[in-house]
């Protein structure tokens, strides 16, 4: 902000000079050396008093010869709209930002309910197909154990029978002797 003021008189007339002060602002009065003007960075919003006086040469305060009341507005920014405004994105952002991450996690989960139900599916059939080997196991020991204890009867009946035909050849033939070792 730059508030420029005159004055009647000129510096240094009479022993007096000009001083000003913006009274929320300046806690001492600020001499004018001349340039009639003053300059204020970065106030805030709000109501000011800006007074300009004539300082006499003997150390007396000044007595406030002109008053200025001033008002200085927010920007845009800083007004109540805008920050509700700023407030409101702020929301929508975050809420969009959950609603997404929400979705993607449902997204996931869906995938791994499937990749759950799949796992399950692959482990029945493994047990179903371990129960299938292990009756097919069970059979082809059952096979296995039928053909050695038919080979191990096998063997001494084939004897005998084969014993029991050539006692009969001798008995045939009219050698009983033969016959009776044979079958002995």
């Amino acid at each position: 902000v730059q508030l420029s003021f005159s004055a009647p008189f000129h510096r240094g007339v009479a022993g007096r000079a000009l001083v000003y002060r913006l009274v929320e602002q300046d806690r001492e009065w600020i001499a004018a050396d001349g340039t009639r003007s003053a300059r204020y960075a970065r106030l805030a919003p709000g109501r000011y008093r800006f007074e300009v006086a004539v300082a006499e040469g003997d150390g007396t305060p000044p007595v406030p010869a002109a008053r200025l009341a001033l008002v200085v507005l927010p920007h845009w920014w800083q007004t109540p709209w805008a920050r509700a405004a700023a407030f409101a994105l702020l929301v929508a952002a975050v809420w969009l930002i959950v609603r997404r991450a929400t979705a993607q996690l449902r997204a996931r989960n869906a995938l791994l309910r499937r990749e759950i139900a799949e796992r399950e599916r692959a482990e029945r059939a493994a047990a179903e197909a371990a129960r299938h080997l292990a009756h097919v196991s069970r059979v082809a020991t059952a096979g296995e154990l039928a053909t050695s204890i038919a080979h191990e009867l096998n063997q001494p009946l084939t004897a005998i029978m084969g014993a029991a035909q050539h006692a009969r050849r001798l008995v045939r033939r009219g050698e009983p002797q033969g016959a009776a070792e044979t079958l002995d």
